[in-house]
């Protein structure tokens, strides 16, 4: 072979590498990925891409799957708590509006992919257990999310782009997240947490979404489904724990009597633990719900006495943790679990 044609060749293959590269990792390299140095990228990302943990899951494989609503994946900080739990591969599947209905979905898919992880740890909030008006609504998305799998291969390809051209593969990274917490932290501490709470207590008569669906029963397939979930469990020898996630002193003043949540809950005493205890709460306080998502524009300086309760009912969650309550939560239920598991 002459030097033009063999420099020919090498020229073609050349330009077929970077194709037969992606191609390979579509196959073989995102769930490899998914368990690797890449996987504080992937953890850090699952507060804000919300629907990641459901998609990955048969890649993942985890052997501790967080499963909630909301208020779990805005709780949870799942890079701590993997670092807190190194013996487990932690991984979560959590969605807006999930409720006790969801997990009728959840099992399904799982059976049909073969996922049965060791440990199930189902976080709750007294949402899950009613029926709100966007019920439907919100069980429709929960099958899409579950019938969309991130492992096809044009999805992976799109993947290994990102990673091979060093993008953010899951829509951050846990350098991104670290930085965001470390601008914000110290404003949220500057702020007095009885000052928090007592203005979020003027806010206590203003129309808000959180105060919308205080009043609704319990829904009444809670019993039917929790039966079948049960069953489910104890059929594929998973260890279940049921966890109440903590909500700010303002919300738990506003919900009154939540007697008829515990009830609920304890339900899943059939085949699980449930625990709704100080423990998962310790050093929890006000703030904590403040600047829910740490958007960079938020004004601190709204926390001060004499500030116009229209302008602070927007600027709080009062039940669902901001990213520093959410390492607080984590470090918590790291501690819970590695005494109970």
């Amino acid at each position: 072979m002459s030097k033009r044609k063999r420099f020919l060749l090498i020229t073609a293959l050349l330009g077929y590498l970077p194709g037969l590269l992606i191609t390979l990792f579509a196959l073989f390299g995102y769930d490899g990925l998914l368990r690797s140095a890449a996987q504080d990228d992937f953890l850090a990302s699952m507060r804000t891409n919300t629907s990641l943990g459901c998609q990955t899951l048969r890649a993942r494989a985890p052997t501790l799957l967080i499963i909630g609503d909301s208020h779990a994946y805005s709780g949870v900080d799942f890079r701590q708590l993997q670092q807190l739990l190194p013996d487990q591969r932690v991984s979560g599947c959590t969605m807006a509006g999930l409720a006790i209905d969801s997990l009728d979905l959840l099992t399904a898919y799982m059976d049909t992919n073969d996922i049965y992880p060791p440990a199930i740890v189902l976080l709750t909030s007294p949402y899950e257990f009613i029926d709100t008006p966007i019920k439907p609504t919100r069980l429709q998305q929960h099958r899409d999310i579950l019938n969309s799998s991130s492992s096809s291969i044009t999805t992976n390809a799109v993947q290994a782009l990102r990673y091979l051209s060093g993008q953010p593969v899951f829509g951050t990274t846990a350098a991104h997240e670290l930085a965001r917490l470390n601008r914000h932290q110290p404003q949220i501490m500057r702020q007095d947490p009885k000052t928090v709470d007592a203005l979020m207590e003027t806010t206590r008569d203003l129309n808000s979404p959180t105060t919308s669906f205080l009043d609704l029963p319990p829904a009444r397939t809670n019993a039917q489904v929790i039966s079948r979930f049960c069953n489910w469990i104890k059929a594929h020898s998973i260890t279940l724990f049921a966890l109440h996630v903590p909500e700010s002193p303002f919300m738990t003043r506003l919900r009154g009597n939540l007697d008829w949540y515990w009830n609920e809950m304890a339900r899943l005493n059939t085949c699980g633990t449930t625990y709704h205890g100080p423990l998962l709460s310790r050093d929890i306080d006000p703030r904590h719900f403040i600047n829910r998502n740490f958007s960079d524009d938020y004004d601190y300086s709204i926390w001060t006495q004499g500030t116009d309760p229209e302008k602070i009912l927007p600027a709080f969650d009062p039940d669902h943790l901001n990213p520093l309550g959410a390492r607080l939560f984590s470090r918590n239920l790291a501690d819970w679990l590695s005494r109970n598991m």
